[in-house]
């Protein structure tokens, strides 16, 4: 199948051609997004934004240039605004430094704490609030890979999935508690 016959199949949206599409453009997403990316599920992450980019996004290409080459320039781009993200999330904070800042802020003793605790707090609580509004295979998947840092094959086997449908289920999980961190501070109730 030529380019010309894929982009065409993919604006008419036919799974075939996505299959055919990330075959094709596999390696090219890996080189352009590992140049950048060094971790491997973030690496992972960004593939899947591409891939689902030209999925929803193949009726924009006007064939100025090649498909490898606006493929490349959405790698590149998701792979930065990856980056970007990383630079505005907070670090993550040991158990016992997040329950004593939730504890602080249950007993109205955030007055005193610098603005970036109280940040802290907020995040700690969006994120703890998304985790536990996840339907319960999805927790469990999340604190099973990212908590315990047990193997995906071993999840996946666990959970009756595929390592790939597992991974495409934690980027989404990831994506909602992300967008939690992310979301505006809420008003600090005592």
């Amino acid at each position: 199948m030529t380019d010309t016959a894929l982009i065409e199949s993919l604006k008419r949206q036919d799974p075939t051609a996505l299959d055919a599409f990330y075959k094709r453009y596999r390696a090219l997403m890996y080189s352009t997004a590992g140049k950048m990316i060094r971790d491997e599920w973030e690496l992972e992450e960004v593939v899947q934004d591409v891939v689902w980019t030209v999925w929803r996004k193949a009726h924009t290409f006007r064939g100025e240039s090649g498909l490898s080459t606006w493929v490349y320039r959405i790698t590149q781009n998701a792979a930065r605004m990856l980056l970007r993200k990383k630079k505005r999330v907070p670090l993550p904070m040991a158990q016992d430094t997040v329950d004593t800042m939730l504890e602080r802020s249950r007993q109205g003793e955030v007055a005193h704490l610098p603005e970036s605790i109280i940040r802290g707090e907020q995040v700690a609580r969006s994120i703890s609030d998304a985790v536990a509004s996840l339907p319960a295979d999805n927790r469990a998947m999340f604190v099973a890979i990212d908590v315990h840092g047990e193997d995906k094959v071993t999840v996946a086997d666990r959970h009756g999935l595929s390592v790939s449908a597992l991974k495409a289920r934690l980027h989404r999980v990831r994506k909602t508690i992300r967008r939690a961190a992310e979301a505006e501070p809420r008003a600090m109730v005592a």
